[in-house]
């Protein structure tokens, strides 16, 4: 959770809302890069039940920060929807990390947010 707030944290530090989403893009790559052994870890070993056993409502409450911390992010930007938009960017990022964390030479992480980005700034400025 250090590392999701700390990406949180740099999208929070972008004056303009419209800008946000862009940032944290940004920083979820840059920490996928950084701390990639523990984000492949993370990703193996977190649905096995010794760990989710472990882990116990913990887990849930993590799910619902990020989702929180997702919706305060896009109802800034003036999403109609921030509730469901929070889910749908949570699972994309989520999706494009495991992706990377499988093959970080091929997966085109930075390319895939910068194209999530650019979609999120479309919807906003119509």
């Amino acid at each position: 959770m250090t590392d999701v707030r700390e990406t949180f944290a740099r999208a929070f530090a972008e004056a303009n809302p419209h800008d946000r989403i862009a940032a944290l893009l940004q920083a979820c790559a840059e920490t996928m890069r950084r701390h990639l052994d523990f984000w492949r870890v993370s990703y193996a070993v977190r649905h096995q039940p010794a760990v989710l056993k472990a882990l116990g409502p913990k887990l849930g409450d993590w799910t619902r920060e990020i989702e929180t911390t997702l919706t305060m992010l896009l109802a800034e930007a003036g999403h109609p929807e921030p509730e469901v938009e929070a889910r749908l960017l949570f699972a994309i990022i989520d999706g494009a990390s495991q992706h990377f964390a499988l093959d970080p030479k091929r997966y085109p992480l930075e390319q895939v947010f910068a194209r999530v980005a650019e979609r999120y700034r479309r919807e906003e400025s119509s």
